[in-house]
């Protein structure tokens, strides 16, 4: 067995696990969050009924900010090669920051479940020492109001849906990492993991940072968490709360999120079963908000409950090419 601690390039466990993947055959983590929000959005899904991208000048705005704000250093690769290789630099970064205890980041970067069809690109991977190597992960979101009318962070359900999916690759990403290398943080990082969301003013325009500036913005951002609650919210199918903690900065709302709770968990479980294992959908109806169509890719297939038509009169977009991944340098 090799050790990722002695080795340079990724281990032959880890490319052999990647080795011949068919991007296609993998569900990303928008596509699970979806169907996590929304019956409708699985059952077309599961079918195979292929999905419009919707432009809008929300996201359009997003993605700049996030662009700004990626600081990690990458290289085009193919999509076996990218999730070996990503793999293999989280796994560097938990050990670097075991050793120095200073915190570290990757930006951006896709991730691949070495056991389950999905896969994603967390905003932020923050690793910092706490007693050990923590992963935290952190999804960025921009918002009319950081604030909500109930005083609480802008938050919605399908961010912590977001969330419990990244970890889940993640998560599935050390587990497998620590069964090759035999070292047990990587398991330890995988149980302690935690998840944030940054919200920042849509129309901000955040200065380019390098890793180290960035590092410490988000290390300043987490330890001024100070306020507990817990956020009401809901989706398709139900109502329920979430925990959150959160502190603000000059430039964002941090909020970390209780994103494991059971009907987050059950969901998760229930959409995977159907679209990895092929088990049945069990409702095939449900009711979104207006602003939740906005940027859907089936809302044409629906109908409007008050108007009885199909909606969709939204810019589209072919589908984006999948043969290409980043990697990190």
């Amino acid at each position: 067995m090799q050790k990722i601690t002695n080795q340079k390039n990724a281990p032959p466990q880890l490319s052999d696990v990647f080795r011949g993947i068919n991007v296609w055959d993998f569900f990303s983590v928008s596509k699970i969050k979806n169907s996590m929000y929304c019956p409708s959005y699985l059952e077309y899904l599961s079918k195979g009924v292929r999905e419009k991208k919707i432009i809008t000048p929300e996201g359009v705005a997003g993605s700049k900010i996030h662009a700004k704000l990626d600081v990690t250093e990458k290289v085009e690769a193919s999509p076996e090669e990218a999730a070996a290789h990503n793999a293999y630099a989280l796994a560097q970064m938990i050990l670097d920051v075991e050793r120095t205890q200073k915190p570290q980041v990757l930006t951006e970067v896709p991730y691949f479940s070495p056991t389950r069809k999905i896969f994603g690109f967390p905003d932020t991977v923050y690793v910092h020492y706490d007693g050990g190597p923590r992963v935290s992960l952190v999804e960025r979101k921009t918002r009319n109001s950081l604030v909500g009318n109930d005083g609480l962070p802008y938050l919605f359900a399908d961010d912590a849906f977001q969330l419990h999916v990244q970890k889940n690759i993640l998560s599935d990403v050390l587990k497998f990492i620590a069964e090759i290398d035999g070292n047990d943080i990587f398991s330890r990082c995988a149980r302690g993991m935690d998840s944030y969301v940054e919200l920042r003013d849509r129309g901000c325009d955040p200065d380019a940072l390098t890793a180290g500036e960035f590092t410490s913005e988000m290390e300043s951002a987490m330890s001024g968490i100070c306020e507990v609650s817990r956020k009401g919210v809901s989706d398709s199918y139900s109502n329920f709360d979430i925990a959150v903690e959160y502190g603000q900065t000059e430039k964002t709302l941090m909020c970390r999120l209780g994103a494991e709770n059971s009907v987050i968990s059950e969901r998760f479980d229930y959409v995977t079963g159907v679209l990895l294992q092929k088990q049945p959908v069990r409702q095939l109806c449900g009711s979104c908000s207006p602003m939740k169509r906005k940027y859907c890719g089936y809302s044409h297939l629906c109908a409007i409950p008050s108007e009885g038509k199909p909606a969709g009169q939204k810019k589209q977009v072919g589908q984006t090419s999948l043969s290409s991944f980043l990697s990190v340098l």
